[in-house]
């Protein structure tokens, strides 16, 4: 196919805002669309160079998989192969034990489907994994499975295949718009074929000539306008938004304008042929490859937000090594070479079977490294007394989420309500009634609106707080009600009260939640308000691991042995302790406020003879324990 110019500046386009937007800068706060810019051009360069074999017949499909392999698998593999050796340097055994199987599913193309079944609530060190980018690979690659069977087919009827992609197409964004689950919007190939499919479309209304009585001044001012609206997607986009979603809709259809009307003969196409942008375009998947592992390397080794010298470091390590691997690897195995295209195929098997070895051996390092059951135990949510007391659903007690026949206390709130649960248990009989995120309250729930916390979830929270307290009120064998939760979500997100969505105000949480407390005092019931442990903000859990296994560090916080002092609290925290002040003067209501009993003039405890924090916030088992301790005098008297 003809060569353009400005889809290599256009993947410049792509590629720069998602390097500033994982490098934590706040210039281009929407650069993750990015992502979809490279769908969108992907698809358009492969249906194109598809729709011109197979219209002249000379179309083989294990060709076609022989130049994806080519193209793609050389770099990446160098790029896990690297990333596998600096690992065992900055990541600690949970973390490589995820990156493990990690690498297994970017070896079979599955990265996207592990991400979306892995990255929870409850895994912090998830986002900080270096193959985590890799998911927008699989996605392409597994349409790419699928896709020249389909397009070989509606060849065959050429005087339809624009119909038919644009039917596949509705179908795919129909999909992506009525999924409420925004974990599945996110990472699954049914909800984001549309996007491959626009660059798909793209191509056939060029090779078909479909758009040529549009004259030059008309497209000049289209691919113009199309500049601005993926300026606005990238400067105004927040991962607030419900992405993908609605506002998908601009960057894919900024990108396609471009693709139709950008040329040689206006100023958007000189712009994008410019040497700097061709340049950057042309690196751009090395680029993409290198860009995550090295900024997930360097937070790991800061534990908090890079400083702009590291960021222009990483940045730096970054293009070198990409000017390398596209030197050195991606040119010269592009290049057609005399094996014959069922050996290359072949031996393309072979190293991915070989990499997802590697994956799986590193996956068994905790294991091979002796890790012992108390650094397994300090690197673990404390969940409670099962995983099915985070109730998904309508709440009402099980068995396994009560440690006696009878008991008279329940724990009640989210996931720092959860983390109190094991400490509590081990010394008195309690129901545990938890559901992560979910803030307890009678009258609100939290409106988050991002990825799986969407209206759907608000609702869920809404009653699964509504059946909680209904249980109280009716259950005359409890007697202490401990109320938990880390309190932070309601300065954060809107609100729902049952029928519909509210602004934040803290005023009307503040009132909600004391009118919740009230009805817990008409029930007669002992009640107590337990704050969130004492933090910094940082990391303390990651700060902890990191101590331990004497990981690569750039961090005062982690050569001041993870701990910090009261006053460090006190800012981060200010505005929790203004809340909690109002509830210490409600009438009847006991507040038991952890910094009072974890810190002291000397500093905050993180440790006892283990590490106590999961991560900037959750307990781990042994914190869980260490805290119980603390309540139960409390509780007793």
């Amino acid at each position: 196919m003809k060569y353009r110019a400005e889809i290599d500046g256009l993947r410049a386009l792509a590629i720069l805002p998602v390097l500033l937007h994982h490098s934590g800068l706040q210039l281009l706060p929407g650069g993750f669309a990015g992502v979809d810019v490279f769908f969108v051009i992907s698809g358009y360069l492969i249906t194109s160079i598809l729709f011109k074999e197979m219209s002249e017949g000379n179309f083989s499909l294990l060709s076609f998989y022989e130049r994806r392999a080519r193209r793609i698998l050389p770099a990446m593999v160098a790029m896990i192969v690297f990333s596998s050796f600096l690992s065992f340097f900055f990541l600690d055994p949970p973390s490589m034990k995820m990156l493990g199987y990690s690498i297994v599913a970017v070896s079979t193309f599955m990265a996207n489907i592990f991400f979306f079944l892995k990255l929870d609530y409850f895994n912090p060190s998830a986002e900080l994994n270096p193959m985590l980018h890799m998911w927008s690979l699989a996605v392409e690659e597994q349409f790419y499975l699928f896709f020249p069977f389909i397009l070989l087919f509606l060849t065959k009827f050429k005087k339809y295949i624009l119909i038919s992609l644009a039917v596949i197409f509705t179908i795919s964004l129909i999909s992506m718009l009525l999924t409420s689950n925004q974990s599945v919007n996110f990472y699954l190939i049914h909800t984001r074929a549309w996007e491959l499919l626009a660059g798909s479309t793209c191509s056939i209304l060029i090779t078909k000539s479909a758009l040529s009585a549009i004259n030059e001044t008309l497209k000049g001012w289209l691919s113009a306008l199309a500049i601005l609206l993926l300026i606005i997607s990238y400067s105004t986009y927040s991962y607030e938004y419900t992405f993908p979603g609605w506002f998908t809709i601009l960057p894919v259809l900024s990108t396609a304008l471009i693709i139709l009307f950008a040329s040689e003969n206006n100023i958007v196409g000189k712009m994008l042929s410019s040497k700097a942008l061709v340049f950057i375009g042309l690196i751009s998947y090395s680029l993409y490859l290198w860009h995550q592992p090295i900024f997930a390397f360097a937070k790991l080794m800061t534990l908090e937000s890079l400083t702009n010298e590291l960021i222009a470091f990483s940045m730096l390590i970054t293009f070198l090594l990409s000017l390398l691997t596209y030197q050195y690897i991606e040119k010269p195995f592009r290049r057609k070479s005399n094996k014959s295209t069922k050996t290359i195929l072949a031996y393309s098997v072979l190293v991915l079977t070989v990499v997802a070895v590697l994956g799986l051996l590193i996956s068994q390092y905790p294991k091979l490294g002796g890790f012992t059951k108390a650094e397994k135990t300090q690197s673990q949510p404390s969940i409670g007394l099962n995983k099915h007391c985070n109730f998904n659903t309508d709440f009402h007690i099980l068995d396994e989420c009560k440690n006696s026949k009878n008991p008279e206390i329940i724990v009640w709130g989210d996931s720092y309500a959860m983390h109190l649960v094991k400490g509590l248990a081990e010394q008195n009989e309690l129901i545990q009634a938890t559901k992560s995120a979910c803030s307890p309250n009678a009258y609100l729930s939290t409106f988050p609106n991002f990825k799986s916390y969407d209206l759907d979830w608000s609702k869920s929270c809404f009653k699964f707080n509504n059946d909680v307290i209904n249980e109280i009120e009716n259950n005359s064998q409890i007697k202490t009600v401990i109320l938990s939760s880390a309190f932070e979500q309601w300065f954060k997100y809107d609100y729902f009260d049952g029928t519909s969505v509210i602004n934040n105000d803290f005023d009307t949480y503040l009132i909600s939640f004391k009118q919740t407390l009230s009805r817990l005092n008409s029930t007669g019931k002992r009640t107590f308000v337990v704050s969130p442990p004492p933090n910094n903000g940082k990391n303390i859990g990651q700060c902890l691991l990191r101590k331990h296994y004497s990981l690569i560090s750039h961090s005062n916080f982690i050569d001041n042995n993870c701990t910090f002092q009261k006053n460090e609290f006190s800012e981060y925290y200010s505005e929790i302790l203004h809340f909690l002040k109002n509830v210490e003067k409600y009438p009847n209501v006991k507040l038991i406020n952890l910094s009072k009993e974890m810190c002291t003039d000397s500093g905050c405890v993180t440790f006892n003879e283990y590490p106590l924090y999961l991560d900037a916030g959750h307990l781990n088992d042994f914190g869980s324990e260490y805290v119980g301790k603390i309540i139960k005098p409390i509780i007793d008297n």
